[in-house]
């Protein structure tokens, strides 16, 4: 149970560092003064995953998924509000929150008035944060299409899909040891997916003048 805890608490230190990636992009934006071509899809995608995700560890009494998803739930509302301010396109982020509003409550709906049962209803959500997960892990991958065409990573950041790697493997093990296939399912397949975007690094390296751009940026 020790091991558990720990494992737990390591699993939630590291979520909440990747998820505050979201400030340098918020940073970027600021500075542009727009969203420019910037989709919030992965932002809405991880807001909805994290609201569901709470419930669940509610029902479970897993407090690291509280904890975890709780202040993910909240940076994702954040991130989400500072695109409306930014974005040219209010109307369409305006339907991507009214989206995850009802993508959240609706389920909250369901399983608090008509499912009696909580097997069944952790069950039921269980299913569905799995999807909403895959479905935020997938979000990043519309950058492929522009790595295969340029056949170059410029587009995407390592340490970010590192990170995401690290963590997935984490909360992979996590589930196992838990024995909970909805912690397990979207992990393995967020492992799956770090494995293809970092072989995508080893295939199709940042080219020298990416790399020097960074450079002085970060200077």
């Amino acid at each position: 149970m020790e091991i558990i805890l720990v494992l737990g608490w390591i699993c939630s230190f590291s979520s909440i560092a990747v998820q505050f990636v979201g400030i340098e992009i918020c940073f970027r934006i600021w500075k542009k003064g727009s969203t420019g071509d910037i989709s919030p899809a992965p932002f809405v995608a991880n807001l909805i995953a994290a609201g569901l995700w709470v419930k669940y560890g509610l029902l479970t009494s897993i407090q690291s998924l509280i904890i975890v998803n709780a202040l993910g739930a909240i940076l994702a509302l954040i991130y989400v509000i500072f695109f409306y301010i930014y974005s040219l396109r209010k109307s369409l982020i305006s339907r991507f929150m009214v989206f995850g509003c009802l993508a959240i409550s609706v389920p909250y709906l369901y399983i608090g008035v008509y499912l009696e049962d909580q097997n069944l209803a952790i069950e039921h959500l269980g299913k569905m944060c799995v999807l909403m997960t895959v479905i935020s892990y997938a979000a990043p991958l519309a950058s492929l299409f522009d790595v295969f065409r340029q056949r170059s990573t410029d587009c995407m950041s390592f340490p970010l899909v590192l990170a995401y790697f690290i963590v997935s493997v984490e909360w992979f093990i996590y589930g196992s040891l838990l024995k909970d296939q909805y912690v397990q399912m979207p992990n393995l397949i967020g492992i799956a997916l770090g494995i293809l975007q970092l072989g995508l690094f080893v295939v199709y390296p940042k080219s020298k003048t990416a790399s020097k751009e960074i450079t002085i940026e970060v200077l």
